[in-house]
């Protein structure tokens, strides 16, 4: 198996989660690891013209250092997948990686490709701001 295929895959094993909407934003919610001692809460936030996606593991941004990595941002495109009709009512999709995590820009921007193929988009920006990349997957309109 090549190592692009395995990256590929790596995208499509999601962890269970529950959603709840809040107002016009959604959460959606994961328990994981030995004992479900992990939580993982992502976010749909409405700013009415764009939705902006965050998550955190255990209230936290920042990287776990557990291998999680990739199952997380599956789950992310997992929620976004199955939460079309909401997505869709938006011009962009925006999120944001921290430039000096070289590796978790990198997950980001593979995230935002597959995410514009799979959601047929238009096109995916990066705008590269003081401390962060903010990626823009835009529908065009």
């Amino acid at each position: 198996m090549s190592k692009f295929t395995e990256f590929n895959e790596a995208f499509n094993d999601p962890f269970d989660y529950v959603s709840e909407k809040r107002g016009r934003s959604l959460r959606f919610l994961a328990s994981y690891g030995d004992d479900n001692e992990k939580e993982l809460e992502i976010y749909f936030w409405d700013y009415r013209t764009y939705v902006e996606i965050t998550f955190q593991v255990d209230n936290s941004e920042k990287l776990t250092g557990k291998g999680d990595a990739f199952r997380i941002f599956a789950t992310v495109k997992d929620a976004m997948i199955k939460n079309l009709k909401h997505l869709n009512q938006y011009k962009d999709i925006r999120f944001e990686a921290n430039k000096t995590d070289k590796s978790r820009v990198k997950l980001y921007r593979t995230l935002a490709k597959q995410l514009q193929r799979k959601l047929g988009l238009k096109s995916v920006e990066e705008h590269d701001q003081k401390n962060d990349i903010l990626f823009i997957i835009s529908n065009g309109e």
